[in-house]
């Protein structure tokens, strides 16, 4: 099973995840003195379906996970 049929059977929902070539995320920066962040979503329409639900996924890791 999925994460997203995972979440769809625990909330009672539908959601579709939204294809990778429909949505660009940018700005995103964090730095630790901020209590939050900014960051851009653009979502290109033209290749989602109508009366649809969808989710972004977005995986969050700490800081200590990442290598430079």
């Amino acid at each position: 099973k999925s994460i997203m049929d995972e979440y769809n059977q625990s909330h009672g929902d539908a959601l579709e995840l939204m294809p990778g070539n429909a949505y660009s995320l940018s700005g995103i920066v964090y730095t630790s003195t901020k209590e939050y962040q900014n960051m851009s979503l653009s979502i290109n329409t033209s290749s989602l379906k109508d009366r649809h639900s969808y989710a972004i996924p977005v995986k969050i890791k700490p800081a200590s996970l990442l290598h430079y």
